[in-house]
C-alpha cells in the first residue's frame, strides 16, 4: 500500500475544506473479501438473544458471512431496546472469537423515535455525533468503527459541522443511509 490517498471534501463555496487521509486499514477494508450478504442486527438483544443469537450468528459465519449491520438506534422502539441491538452483537461476536475481523457496520445520526429515541431536531450537530460514535463504540465493546454511516439527514446542519466529527480516528470507511 506504499501510496499515499486522500479524499478531498468540497466546501460549500467550491474550495477544498476538510480532508481525512485515508488510513492503510481503510485501504485494506476496502479491498477485504466482504460476503454478499449482511446481517442485519436490528432484532438482537431484544428478539434474538442469548445462546439464540450465538447460534444464528455461527450460521451466518459458518456459511462465510462477515458483514453485520447495526445501528445506534435500532431495537430503542422496544422495552430496554435502547442499545440492545449493538450491545449483543458486540457481545456474541466477541464470544465467538471474531469481533476484530468482523465487518461491522454502524450508524449514528438519526431523528426522534419518540417516545423511546428523543433526539433534538438538530441530530446531526457535531456533539451528538461524537456522542453517538462514543456511545456505539462502548455499546459493541470496540475502540474502531469499521464502517459508520449517517442515518438520517436532519436539513438543518451545515455540511461543514457535519464533516468535522466524522475526522474522528475511531471511524475507518463512512456512508450516509436513508439520505
Amino acid at each position: 500500500y506504499g501510496c499515499k490517498i486522500q479524499t478531498i471534501t468540497p466546501c460549500l463555496d467550491g474550495t477544498a475544506g476538510l480532508y481525512r487521509p485515508i488510513r492503510e486499514r481503510d485501504v485494506a477494508m476496502l479491498f477485504n473479501n466482504w460476503f454478499p450478504l449482511g446481517y442485519g442486527a436490528g432484532g438482537l438483544g431484544t428478539a434474538l438473544k442469548g445462546d439464540a443469537a450465538v447460534r444464528q450468528i455461527a450460521q451466518y459465519l459458518e456459511a462465510g458471512g462477515n458483514v453485520f449491520d447495526t445501528a445506534h438506534c435500532y431495537a430503542c422502539w422496544e422495552p430496554d431496546g435502547a442499545g440492545a441491538s449493538e450491545r449483543e452483537l458486540g457481545r456474541v461476536l466477541r464470544q465467538l472469537g471474531v469481533l476484530e475481523t468482523a465487518i461491522v457496520m454502524t450508524k449514528g445520526g438519526h431523528p426522534s423515535l419518540e417516545p423511546h429515541y428523543v433526539r433534538p431536531a438538530h441530530f446531526l450537530g457535531a456533539e451528538l455525533i461524537l456522542q453517538d460514535i462514543t456511545e456505539s463504540c462502548d455499546q459493541l465493546g470496540v475502540n474502531f468503527l469499521p464502517v459508520y454511516f449517517l442515518h438520517r439527514d436532519d436539513g438543518i446542519t451545515a455540511v461543514a459541522e457535519i464533516l468535522e466529527p466524522l475526522q474522528d480516528t475511531r471511524l475507518g470507511l463512512l456512508g450516509a443511509s436513508n439520505w
